[in-house]
């Protein structure tokens, strides 16, 4: 396993409860964390039910929260996991601003890339989390494994991911919080507590609703599932009308949080080389938007959601008579050091779950739109952007659904 660090200085773990790094007061979450990063490399053979003889090879990549004897208030190991997933043909390295960003923060981050030009459905790629999972809680019960031993808490993972990843996301969390769920035949279950999807794509003309093809807009509103949602106000044709973050939004249950970049086209949470960024943008319609901004807007709602999950303690399911908040199964047991469950957050309010103006309302408790209610834990980060015209953000309560845009 190849490892590259960030030139960060790293702080200490003190063996606290692991999670975000309290802070006092909110600090600005568009801004690096204060965790360095330790970025390892490594690939996996995974089975496909499609082809069992014919495995895919996946190149991983896992951004890790570094932690160092010097400064003891920081919470360390074991870190909440997050899986990022790709979007349509894309590279984990194109995420990687956003994997490093959460990692600062005190997130352990999983990537997985699968071969260039190969056209995986749905319905086989939704195999491939708990595989990865498994991986990662191998190498994290290994003691020879310096890099990972006891640093992933595998009773706290979130999904995220861009555009068809952050449908797989989708999907793979409103499995997880169907009444009834229970593990698959692999075995062991890791618990999602969570969503994050940015500028998610469904169904579209080239992949209809299918068995291979299933719809995650679908499945969000039949389990009731809270999400996050980050979305690109110019609308083009990797982000059709009918198949994007409006109709992720509308389906998404009281709670979820949503921020729109209306000068940002699908292509701007593609990170990358100048030129390449450049060509996306100009094939795709990439808007006008500043990557910087659309990272920075991103990765500080994500942070922010994840944390607000941790705290509320029920994982974003619809009602505390739901199934608990997870089920992708995969075949080994997590360690014991793996079951603490975070207080820290990067907000206050934590016995609550309450963030800023939330109400019952949409955002505000009026029962409105919820459009500009930022949480506590954002008005800093997004304060400015929002004042500027660069973010519109809703939150949604009651039988709400209107989105800002």
């Amino acid at each position: 396993m190849a490892a590259t660090a960030d030139a960060k200085p790293t702080p200490a773990a003190d063996g606290g409860t692991a999670g975000v790094a309290a802070a006092a007061p909110q600090p600005d979450l568009r801004a690096p964390g204060p965790y360095g990063v330790v970025v390892l490399h490594d690939s996996l053979r995974v089975p496909r039910p499609d082809r069992p003889l014919r495995p895919t090879r996946l190149a991983l990549t896992v951004s890790a929260p570094a932690v160092a004897p010097a400064d003891p208030p920081l919470p360390g190991p074991p870190f909440p996991v997050v899986l990022l997933m790709n979007g349509f043909q894309a590279r984990a390295a194109q995420y990687a601003p956003f994997a490093r960003r959460l990692a600062s923060w005190g997130y352990l981050v999983v990537q997985y890339t699968a071969p260039a030009l190969t056209i995986i459905h749905d319905d086989v790629e939704l195999s491939f989390a708990p595989r990865v999972l498994d991986w990662l809680a191998d190498a994290a019960g290994r003691e020879s494994n310096v890099a990972l031993h006891g640093r992933p808490d595998l009773t706290r993972v979130f999904v995220a991911g861009h555009s068809r990843g952050a449908k797989l996301a989708a999907l793979h969390y409103a499995a997880s919080l169907k009444p009834g769920a229970s593990p698959s035949t692999l075995g062991q279950c890791y618990p999602l507590r969570g969503a994050f999807l940015m500028d998610p794509v469904d169904n579209t003309a080239q992949t209809p609703e299918s068995d291979a093809y299933p719809s995650a807009i679908k499945a969000l509103a039949s389990a009731g599932a809270r999400v996050g949602i980050t979305g690109a106000g110019v609308v083009g044709a990797t982000n059709p009308e009918g198949s994007n973050w409006r109709q992720f939004w509308a389906s998404s249950a009281p709670g979820s949080w949503l921020g729109v970049l209306p000068r940002a086209g699908h292509t701007k949470w593609l990170q990358g080389p100048p030129l390449e960024c450049w060509f996306l943008d100009a094939a795709f319609g990439g808007g006008s938007a500043a990557r910087r901004t659309v990272l920075e807007a991103t990765a500080a709602c994500m942070v922010a959601w994840f944390s607000h999950t941790l705290a509320s303690g029920d994982g974003g399911a619809p009602s505390k008579a739901a199934a608990d908040p997870l089920e992708i199964s995969a075949s080994a047991a997590a360690s014991p050091a793996q079951v603490r469950v975070a207080a820290a957050a990067v907000y206050g309010t934590v016995g609550s779950g309450k963030v800023g103006g939330e109400g019952g309302g949409c955002g505000g408790g009026d029962g409105g739109d919820g459009v500009g209610a930022l949480p506590a834990a954002l008005s800093s980060a997004l304060g400015p952007l929002v004042d500027a015209g660069e973010v519109v953000f809703a939150s949604k309560g009651g039988a709400c659904t209107a989105h800002p845009l």
